[in-house]
């Protein structure tokens, strides 16, 4: 076996890599964690969270950053965005979780309360839904994204359909809800 071949196998890390791992983009990455109210027991697990997004990034087709400063950059953005979102779902469980409890079934999830709405009411707000389509007021897809929802799909399922990101799906999700809410309330339905 030819000892050049024998090296250039074992250097199958793909070029970011290096950069990825780099003392610097740590420290940055680190740092926003900090900033961003991110629990210094947990800073590990949060380098590490943001190398795999980085790393889910650069396989869906982001062009890697190419220097230690653009990686640094990157992946404080990719920490910050993180620990945000940690941030908003612990306010969320905060709000709805007791904790530990004797008997957790005390505590059941809020559930519908199964009053039915007058069929006038929902033949009307069918009306102005088909009315904010017609104008052409609905987001892209918004048709596809009703329906996908309607039969119980994920946010994430209805954007693989559609060619969206999940969260492209939520996104025009709310906006659908705010201009619905609006024209509501212009018409006095409310």
């Amino acid at each position: 076996m030819n000892p050049t071949n024998k090296n250039s196998s074992k250097s199958s890390a793909p070029p970011y890599a290096k950069i990825l791992v780099d003392e610097k983009v740590d420290r940055a990455v680190y740092g926003m964690l900090v900033v961003k109210g991110w629990p210094e027991s947990e800073k590990e697990d949060g380098l590490g969270e943001v190398r795999l997004r980085a790393v889910r990034a650069f396989h869906r087709g982001v062009v890697p950053p190419a220097t230690v400063d653009e990686m640094k950059a990157f992946c404080a953005k990719i920490a910050r965005d993180l620990a945000i979102d940690r941030a908003r779902k612990k306010r969320l469980e905060h709000k709805w979780c007791v904790g530990p409890c004797e008997n957790p079934d005390e505590y059941a999830s809020p559930q519908p309360s199964g009053e039915q709405r007058d069929p006038v009411d929902a033949g009307r707000q069918l009306e102005v839904a088909a009315e904010l389509f017609r104008e052409g007021r609905m987001p892209e897809h918004g048709a596809g994204i009703l329906e996908g929802l309607a039969c119980k799909c994920t946010h994430a399922e209805v954007g693989e359909d559609l060619g969206l990101t999940a969260r492209a799906v939520e996104g025009r999700m709310r906006t659908m809800r705010r201009l619905f809410r609006r024209r509501i309330v212009h018409r006095g339905m409310e």
